[in-house]
Order: C-alpha cells, then structure tokens, then sequence
C-alpha cells in the first residue's frame, strides 16, 4: 500500500507540481485509514454458566447519565413515593440547617468582647422567709467589694434599669425630634474597662462621671443630631432630665446579652451610693484576672457572706447567717461566664 501511495505521489508531482502532490498525498493516507484503526474503548470479558462475551468499560459521564435516567423513571413511576421522600429530606435538611443556625447563633453572644472569656456576671441564688429568689443581680456593694477582697478580681461594674421598673419605655427630645426609646440604661464609669464599647467620640475615662451626663450610641448620634460629632449636645429624657451628651460609642452588637443606645451615670442614684447587702437592684459584672480559675473565686464567696452579709443580717434582722442557715435560709452566690 506504502509503494503504491508513493508512485501515486511522484506521478501527481509530475502533472500538478510537488506542493500540491503533498497535500493530495495526505489526503489519500486519511482515506485509506479504516473504523478498525481508531482506539476504542477497552472491553472487559465475562463470563457466566451459560454465557460469555465482552461488554464495553463505560466513561464517568456515561454512568452518571445513566444514573440520571433511572432515578427520573423511578420518579415518575412512584410519584407518591417520590413526592414523600423529597418532601422529608428536604424538611430534614431544612431543620438541621436551621438547629446548626441557631447554635452558631447562641454561641456567638458576647464573643465581640476582647476580654469574654473573664467576664462574669454574678448570679443571686437565695431562700429567705419562705421566699426562693434566683435572680441574676446581687448587692449593691458586690462588685466593688470584690475589687477590694479578691486580688483575682481585675475590675467590676454594674448596669441597672433607668426609670421605674414598670415603665419599659422614655420619651427623648433634642430640638423638634421627639422618640420614645427603649434602650435607656444606668452604668458605672468602669464599664467601658469591662467590654469592648470603642468610643468614637469623648474619653472613656470621665465620660460617666460628669453629673446629668450621657453616653450615646452612633446610630442615635446620627438619629438626633445628623452626625457622630454630638459631644455637649443637649437630650431630654421623659420633659424633666436634662442631659448634655458627653460621649459617642459604636452600636452595641446584636449578639449581646444587654442592648442599650443610651448610657447615664449610675452614680447619680441614691440606691447605687448606700452600702446594704440587702439591696439587689442592678446586675454586677467582674473582669478576672488572667489566668484565673472562677472556681476558685466562687469558693471565696463563704467569707462574703461571713464578712458582711452576716453582719447585715445581725443588724436588720437580729439574727446570725448560722441561724439564718438553720431556720432553711441560705444565701448563695455564683459567677456566670
């Protein structure tokens, strides 16, 4: 076939020159190519009682169209059955995608805080006349206290509820914006040592010690007055409180235990002033220390109650926190992250 090709070439040559002999020879090579020359896809033998033969391996795309046709026809066949079962994944699916949701949710709480992980809030745990009372607010010397007994307590801090605890809602004015907010809460000037509340504007260190003063959060800034830049502007809280602004923070995030666009001293309340451990009233917060065990604080709180709470009970009460404890009272204290 070779000497047969080349004689054709040469002769081709001599009638219609070499350059189009070439192209002309080429061409006849690809014509005598057969079907049998190109590779095909490898065979695999089988062989059963009765029966023998070579079927062809089949390509990835092969199987999975193949899968595509049989899992359609089932569809089709049974399309009570299938309606069923899409049904239930997808409800399954759905539930699982909305429980990992919720958890990722929960867990993210607080974390925005530099120092979360020593951060404690102090839970009151006490039975008292015939009263079980589990609150998450202790006394009002608590956190300070603390600061000063327990070399293991970094800093404290409280935050309490603005107004009567009946009224969930303050009116506030600046000029001829008049809002009813919700977010209205008393803090102590430490509290911007204990979480992570950057302040845009003012100092952070005098900014809740001023008396009749304000710290705002960045949206409000922007509500009442149009801008973060707010410092010694004037609001007034429910037509009588007037209250000059003496610090901008950033919003508060949402996955935050407590939520609060205004922030007012909480110096200024005779309650936060007096020094009686029967006092509940606002919730105390304690920045550990690095490194320390919470454990080991909760196991300190006994010589608490020892050192004032027994007094205290002595004085108001005339009896003894051993007799206190004997009668079925208790009074019990614990740090929650």
């Amino acid at each position: 076939m070779q000497g047969d090709l080349h004689e054709e070439f040469e002769y081709q040559v001599r009638r219609i020159g070499e350059r189009r002999a070439r192209w002309r020879y080429w061409w006849d090579v690809l014509g005598f190519m057969k079907p049998f020359a190109v590779k095909r896809k490898p065979t695999i033998a089988y062989s059963f009682p009765g029966y023998s033969g070579h079927y062809q391996n089949p390509s990835i795309p092969d199987m999975l169209r193949t899968y595509f046709k049989i899992a359609f026809r089932n569809l089709t066949q049974s399309k009570g059955y299938s309606a069923l079962t899409i049904f239930g994944l997808a409800l399954g699916l759905s539930v699982s995608l909305l429980s990992i949701l919720y958890v990722a949710d929960e867990l993210s709480y607080d974390r925005y805080n530099e120092k979360a992980d020593r951060i404690y809030r102090i839970n009151s745990d006490i039975s008292f006349s015939l009263r079980a009372i589990k609150a998450a607010s202790s006394p009002t010397p608590m956190g300070q206290t603390l600061k000063k007994d327990f070399p293991e307590v970094e800093e404290a801090t409280r935050l309490g509820k603005y107004g009567s605890h009946m009224i969930t809602s303050h009116v506030v004015k600046s000029n001829h914006i008049i809002i009813r907010e919700k977010g209205v809460l008393y803090a102590d000037s430490t509290v911007f040592n204990v979480f992570t509340l950057p302040m845009l504007a003012g100092n952070p260190k005098k900014a809740l010690t001023e008396p009749q003063s304000v710290v705002i959060t960045e949206s409000t800034a922007k509500k009442y007055f149009g801008t973060t830049n707010a410092l010694n502007r004037v609001l007034v809280f429910d037509d009588n409180d007037v209250r000059k602004v003496t610090g901008v923070i950033e919003d508060i995030p949402a996955q935050s235990h407590f939520q609060a666009d205004f922030l007012l001293p909480l110096h200024e309340l005779n309650d936060a002033k007096v020094n009686k451990w029967g006092n509940h009233m606002f919730t105390t917060y304690v920045l550990l220390r690095p490194g320390t065990d919470p454990k080991s604080v909760e196991a300190k709180f006994e010589h608490i109650l020892q050192t004032y709470v027994d007094p205290a009970l002595r004085r108001y009460f005339n009896t003894s926190l051993a007799e206190s404890r004997k009668a079925g009272n208790d009074f019990k204290y614990s740090l929650m992250p």
